[in-house]
């Protein structure tokens, strides 16, 4: 993505790109790529002028790139279709709110939908100008996607992501909010490994400038745990999970809700990687708060987990009754998967067979089948 933006004459965005791929693996053929994005002069005057309050700066960004969105998406029509596509364009806005270098990045597989989503960017243009303090020109990535519910239907869901600008790096934890946002949007769209490196050089920025107690660098390492827990990848999961949890224990003002929630998704790496012990006492105490805020029905996948890790803890015993409650839950819940049904059976009637409890379990595996008829007919 560095060498595309050096492509474009993105200098900021190649900066971007060659420092969140160095602050993942070092190499050398990175670091000579880096060397050679020479900063233009007259961003030196930006630079070193006397920067404004983050939090201005930052609501600053915020207003101008959510009246760039609704202003393209005022301006987008496009054709009807039987079936889900997405366009992506990129383009540059100069301090002035000039449009320049627009190009199609994604194509819909229609000549029709690229041409809609091109038109809407220069029938949308000029927008407005930059904030103050910013670099001579932003460069945007804007993604148009529109989703069919139902094949044949005449009216299209319309979702428009975010626009993502670079910020000069001497904004600091304004470039890391907007880092996260970017970050956020890869990862909704199921873009992984673009979200990665994003959220590890937001968490470098943060750190860098002592941002420790901003929510949104919280966000980004509870994000990038998520990430590396969904890829099976528990040890670096348990990192920065376990770093989330150090942080909200250290902030005065924080919920027990909060802690209860970095509680749970560290106790969940820990049981996955067999560390059953520390994984039930975090857990316990994530349910006890769950439990203990009026909420008659705890997350039925926490309970879940704390059965597995007294389970994996050779202790069948305490899993039984979480196992058998969450049992219940998957039987009450209307269209639930067959395979998540059995694998709650499943875990009931092992429970039993390790308590020698041996005809009860006998008697759920044989029920196993007729559990899958009913789930097939509701």
């Amino acid at each position: 993505m560095g060498d595309q933006a050096m492509k474009a004459q993105d200098l900021p965005g190649a900066l971007l790109e060659y420092e969140a791929a160095l602050s993942i693996k070092k190499d050398a053929a990175v670091q000579e790529k880096l060397a050679k994005v020479v900063v233009p002069k007259e961003w030196s005057s930006i630079a070193s002028t006397k920067p404004k309050p983050a939090q201005k700066l930052s609501q600053e960004w915020t207003d101008f790139m959510a009246n760039l969105e609704r202003s393209i998406k005022s301006h987008w029509s496009p054709p009807r279709t039987n079936s889900s596509k997405q366009a992506q364009v990129t383009f540059k806005v100069d301090t002035q709110g000039q449009v320049s270098e627009l190009k199609l990045t994604k194509s819909t597989g229609s000549p029709a939908g690229d041409q809609a989503a091109l038109k809407a960017v220069r029938d949308a243009a000029p927008f407005s100008t930059l904030p103050s303090g910013s670099p001579p020109s932003a460069a945007i990535q804007f993604t148009f996607s529109y989703n069919v519910a139902n094949v044949g239907a005449q009216d299209e869901v319309h979702h428009l992501k975010s626009p993502i600008a670079h910020l000069d790096e001497s904004a600091g934890p304004d470039l890391a909010n907007a880092l996260v946002s970017q970050a956020d949007a890869y990862e909704h769209d199921g873009r992984h490994t673009d979200a990665e490196p994003i959220y590890i050089r937001a968490i470098k920025i943060f750190d860098s400038n002592k941002g420790g107690d901003s929510p949104k660098l919280i966000t980004a390492l509870t994000a990038l745990g998520n990430l590396y827990y969904h890829a099976k990848n528990f040890p670096s999961a348990d990192v920065e999970h376990r770093r989330v949890m150090e942080l909200i224990e250290k902030n005065p003002n924080h919920t027990q809700l909060e802690l209860a929630e970095a509680q749970y998704h560290l106790g969940c790496d820990l049981a996955n990687e067999g560390k059953s012990t520390e994984a039930i006492s975090l857990l316990k105490s994530a349910l006890a708060v769950q439990s203990g805020q009026g909420n008659e029905k705890p997350d039925p996948d926490l309970i879940n987990m704390l059965g597995n890790a007294y389970f994996q803890n050779s202790q069948p015993g305490e899993a039984l009754p979480l196992y058998q409650s969450v049992l219940q839950i998957a039987q009450k819940t209307p269209g639930i998967d067959s395979d998540v049904l059995r694998q709650r059976i499943e875990d009931v009637a092992d429970c039993f067979y390790d308590l020698d409890r041996d005809q009860e379990a006998l008697v759920l595996y044989e029920k196993t089948p007729a559990a899958f008829e009913e789930v097939i007919q509701i």
